[in-house]
């Protein structure tokens, strides 16, 4: 049943839908297929959703080597962010060859089937840090949220707030700290 599924294209409205709840066992099988799939794209993929290969469900891993252990995501909620970040590059298994500039906090905690799980509670390591930035991303796609919805839009010239005013990335910093 969770054999041969491969990405779905882009177009498709399931990978713009939110997706629903899993129980913890077949989240768990989901998240075996995800992580062989995240295997077989490596060294480009380092996370995956369910409805990026077509199942409505609510399951996404996140495998960052060299750690050993994936991240498994059933039923993930945010349930806390703070720290907001310059906006980061990133890439899409589902939008090939193609990166967007989205913003993300640098610290999330997580509730899911299998416990409570905090992103950047440290300073972390690159591998810690981008763990919490592939898990937003992973929670975004099961939200039915993709690069393309959340990527920082080119501003014109004139449109950019004076150097004291807000910073258009929504970081809540001044312009002059933020982006300039």
């Amino acid at each position: 049943m969770l054999s041969n599924h491969k990405l779905i294209p882009s177009d498709q409205a399931l990978l713009h839908s939110p997706c629903k709840s899993v129980s913890k066992r077949k989240g768990l099988k989901i998240a075996d297929v995800l992580l062989k799939e995240i295997k077989a794209n490596k060294p480009i993929c380092i996370g995956m959703a369910s409805n990026q290969i077509g199942l409505n469900k609510r399951v996404a891993v996140v495998h960052i080597e060299p750690t050993d252990k994936p991240i498994i995501l059933i039923n993930p909620e945010i349930i806390e962010k703070k720290h907001p970040l310059k906006a980061m590059h990133e890439g899409c298994m589902s939008f090939p060859n193609q990166q967007k500039k989205v913003m993300r906090y640098g610290y999330i905690k997580v509730k899911t089937k299998l416990g409570v799980y905090e992103f950047g509670k440290r300073k972390p390591t690159f591998a810690e840090y981008l763990e919490c930035i592939a898990v937003q991303h992973e929670i975004d796609h099961l939200n039915g949220v993709t690069i393309m919805d959340k990527c920082l839009k080119p501003m014109i010239k004139k449109d950019l707030p004076k150097r004291n005013e807000p910073c258009h990335c929504g970081s809540g910093n001044k312009y002059k700290n933020c982006c300039l």
